[in-house]
């Protein structure tokens, strides 16, 4: 009993000095005045001076953490099946299970865009095929062709895109 004693008027001095009485800082408002001079900015813009070649702006680039082209690409060439998850920030594109005109089999499409440039390697795109047999789903393993042309008519389409757009 005298243990539990001290057990628990140990807790509470532990867990009562873990508090503190310190009042929060709080910023006072400030005038119109005080607001515009804070955010008027800078002469030079967000980047400052640049000069060369760091002076101009990447086309294909934009805020985004991916490549704009191939993320059209993407969308476009896989807007036969429904779009479950579009995710421009970290470039991911799911879709739905899809069934083209054989209802015994679906298929669903990974794309994934992990480059700001426009390379082949910044695209990997993940084809998954399921076949229906005696009632139940079942996973095809034998799609590495149409998953690479697949894949080819996403790249293809961004090469189109980017070329048009340098017109």
């Amino acid at each position: 009993m005298k243990k539990q004693s001290v057990f628990l008027l140990l807790s509470g001095v532990i867990l009562g000095a873990c508090t503190s009485d310190a009042p929060l800082k709080q910023n006072a408002p400030e005038d119109q005045d005080t607001k515009r001079k804070f955010n008027f900015g800078s002469l030079a813009g967000e980047e400052g001076v640049q000069f060369g070649s760091a002076a101009k702006k990447n086309t294909n680039q934009t805020n985004l953490h991916i490549n704009i082209f191939l993320w059209r690409a993407a969308l476009d060439s896989l807007n036969f099946a429904p779009i479950a998850v579009s995710d421009n920030i970290g470039g991911i594109i799911t879709t739905e299970w899809y069934s083209p005109s054989n209802p015994t089999e679906r298929f669903k499409i990974n794309a994934r865009i992990t480059s700001k440039e426009l390379r082949a390697d910044g695209l990997s795109l993940k084809l998954f095929k399921q076949v229906l047999k005696n009632g139940t789903w079942h996973d095809d393993h034998n799609i590495k062709q149409q998953q690479d042309d697949l894949e080819l008519i996403v790249l293809k389409r961004a090469r189109e895109l980017y070329i048009q757009n340098k017109k």
